[in-house]
């Protein structure tokens, strides 16, 4: 029995020894049971072979899975396999991604306009005629109770006369009670505390927010707000209590120290009430209005420092970003951004332009190379070192962008190693295999001539075995169709001499017909 199993073995390894000297051993086709597709040049990836061997280099043809990469099993769908050397020479260079702390400075062109609250507009009350006009051109400076123009109407002549006439006997009223308070007669004298017998015009004003007047000083305090209600400004006011004579005219005065924006007054021009006449503009804060693109806009918060630029290094400004919601541009698809500039010396006057430059920063991003992402207009996508020399596509969903840096949303972790320098060479050669694959896995249905995929077709069983070779199938009915007649749908050429009768050629086999 033990000769018996010596013998066995002998015959065995007899066979094997003859098998490898004959060269007849079969090649693995598959590894790991994955089916190999073809060999390709690892050097030359367009040059393909169906069987092992060297390559024109020299080098050996490297085997290309199912699925997968030259060299390399169980690799993703467009892998790419580098060399060192072939690495070196096409200048690849790679960064480990990691999470770091960001930065970038953003200058954006802006035009200086005057805040909205801060515009001013002064209206004619009433129907009349402007009788003086002081020179002023738009876009030149106003000081504050500056004159613009005198404005005459009837209308608040009637007021004015019954200002100065009760303003007239309160003052002779408060003189005699004065006087008599102080008088050596003791009949004249009651109770008056007065100190002093002249009555002004703040004195009335104490009076009305005490609510301690007489009908006499009630009749000024109404007079005043209908002279106020039509223009007559603080000042003029005061002047005529002053002066306790009626005025011809309302003085028209600025608000505020600033700037002139609209004028619509001239000497002797006839207005009607409600007429724009003079719009002045406070420009002590103005705005810097700026377009930007929507991701860079929304890493500005508001109060953000920035400052103001005027062209050719003039001046520059401390500035901050507005609350105010950004707008949307219809025109230019941009955001407009406002930012709040400090202007007490009033040297930007609306209309003037110049740069805006902000910095913004954020801890504890995923940021990468701008240069290490590969857009392909659908999709971006980053090439990973999965292994010493393996490149696999990773696609990728980014955020916005930091300088030289991009953030990466989704699609890959910190601590990962990718591409930075040659990958547009390695996404080539990706594309090339990718192409070699489709190609190798694909083949026509000859009964309806569609392009079927060669692993879809054998996982649904629609393939069919016809004179030693295999036919893909889109569906049951072609697949039903080609069993019925084959001989219908194989070329004459197609068919193996080995399937031949004796004596007969290629050329007497039925003719395909083509559907």
């Amino acid at each position: 029995m033990k000769r018996r199993s010596l013998w066995v073995q002998g015959v065995w390894s007899l066979t094997a020894c003859l098998l490898l000297a004959v060269g007849c051993a079969p090649e693995p086709s598959s590894s790991g049971g994955r089916k190999i597709l073809y060999y390709v040049d690892p050097m030359n990836p367009a040059h393909t072979t169906s069987s092992p061997g060297l390559a024109p280099c020299g080098m050996k043809m490297e085997p290309v899975y199912e699925g997968g990469v030259a060299g390399e099993s169980p690799a993703t769908k467009g892998s790419v396999r580098v060399s060192p050397d072939k690495k070196a020479l096409m200048g690849v260079r790679t960064v480990v991604a990691q999470k770091q702390a960001v930065r970038k400075l953003l200058r954006w062109p802006a035009k200086i306009a005057a805040q909205q609250h801060r515009i001013y507009q002064i209206n004619a009350p009433l129907d009349g005629r402007i009788t003086a006009a002081p020179p002023g051109e738009p876009g030149s400076r106003v000081a504050q109770d500056q004159i613009l123009a005198a404005y005459y109407s009837p209308e608040f002549l009637h007021p004015a006369q019954i200002l100065v006439f009760a303003w007239n006997s309160e003052q002779t009223f408060r003189s005699n009670r004065h006087a008599a308070a102080h008088s050596p007669d003791p009949q004249a004298q009651f109770s008056y505390t007065d100190k002093s017998p002249e009555f002004t015009f703040q004195d009335q004003m104490a009076l009305f927010t005490t609510n301690r007047m007489t009908q006499t000083q009630l009749t000024l305090q109404l007079n005043i707000d209908a002279l106020r209600n039509l223009g007559m400004a603080q000042a003029q006011l005061e002047e005529l209590f002053k002066n306790r004579r009626s005025l011809d005219r309302i003085d028209l005065r600025s608000p505020v120290a600033g700037v002139m924006l609209a004028r619509n007054a001239a000497l002797g021009q006839l207005v009607q009430k409600g007429a724009e006449l003079f719009r002045i503009a406070d420009v002590s804060t103005v705005l810097a209005v700026a377009s930007g693109y929507a991701g860079d806009v929304a890493d500005l918060k508001p109060g953000t420092v920035a400052t103001f630029h005027l062209p050719h290094g003039q001046a520059s400004f401390p500035a901050r970003v507005s609350a105010v919601l950004p707008k949307f541009d219809d025109l230019t698809r941009a955001l407009e951004v406002r930012f709040e500039v400090e202007n007490p010396d009033m040297k930007l006057l609306p209309g003037h332009f110049g740069d805006v430059e902000v910095e913004v920063s954020a801890a504890d991003i995923l940021a990468i190379p701008l240069e290490a992402v590969v857009d392909t207009g659908q999709k971006k996508c980053v090439y990973v070192e999965t292994s010493p020399g393996a490149f696999e596509p990773r696609a990728v969903t980014l955020g916005a962008v930091w300088g030289k840096e991009v953030a990466v949303l989704s699609g890959m972790s910190a601590g990962e190693k990718i591409a930075a320098a040659g990958n547009f060479l390695i996404d080539s050669e990706s594309r090339i295999q990718l192409a070699s694959v489709a190609e190798a896995s694909t083949a026509t249905d000859l009964v309806c001539k569609m392009t079927v995929e060669e692993a879809e077709a054998r996982t649904d069983h629609l393939t069919f075995d016809y004179q030693g070779q295999t036919y893909f199938f889109c569906g049951d009915s072609c697949q039903k169709k080609f069993a019925a007649t084959p001989q219908q749908y194989v070329p004459p050429a197609a068919v193996s001499k080995d399937a031949l009768a004796p004596g007969q050629s290629p050329a007497s086999t039925p003719a395909a017909t083509h559907h």
